[in-house]
C-alpha cells in the first residue's frame, strides 16, 4: 500500500511546473475580481479623489480602469478605487508585477502608493501593498 501511496505522489508531482502552472484544465469560477484601495481621512472619513492612475511600473504602462460617472460617483462617496482587477488577467497571468496608485486632490498627489500585484490562472491576487490609507 505503501508503495502505491508514493507512486502517486511521485507522479503527481513529477509533471507539475510550479513555476509556470498549466491553465488549460483549471476551473475558474465566474466572480469578477477587482483589488480596491480605500482612502480615509484621519477621522476615517472617505477621501474624494479628483482623478486617480495606476500604472505598471516595470512596463510604464497605464492600467487605470476606466469607469462611468456614475461609477466615479460611488468611488468618490465610498473612498474605495479599483486598483487592478481580472481585466488585467490576461496580461499578468502566473506573474507579478509592481503596480503605482496616484490620488490627487486640485492636481496635487495625495496619494503615492506602491503594490505588488499579479494573478494567478483565474483572478488578480495582491501580494504586497496596504490597501488602507489614511491621509493625515
Amino acid at each position: 500500500m505503501k508503495k502505491v501511496i508514493y507512486f502517486f505522489l511521485l507522479v503527481s508531482f513529477a509533471g507539475c511546473d510550479n513555476d509556470q502552472p498549466d491553465c488549460s484544465n483549471i476551473a475558474c469560477t465566474e466572480i469578477f475580481k477587482t483589488i480596491m484601495v480605500s482612502i480615509k481621512d484621519a477621522d476615517e472619513n472617505p477621501v474624494a479623489l479628483d482623478k486617480f492612475i495606476v500604472f505598471d511600473m516595470n512596463t510604464g504602462r497605464d492600467i487605470t480602469r476606466e469607469v462611468s460617472p456614475a461609477e466615479y460617483e460611488l468611488m468618490i462617496q465610498n473612498g474605495t478605487y479599483p486598483l487592478f482587477g481580472d481585466e488585467q488577467l490576461s496580461n499578468y497571468i502566473n506573474s507579478k508585477t509592481t503596480v503605482n496608485f496616484k490620488g490627487f486632490d486640485d492636481d496635487k498627489v495625495i496619494v503615492n502608493s506602491v503594490f505588488t500585484v499579479g494573478a494567478d490562472c483565474c483572478h488578480v491576487l495582491l501580494y504586497e501593498g496596504e490597501t488602507e490609507i489614511i491621509i493625515n
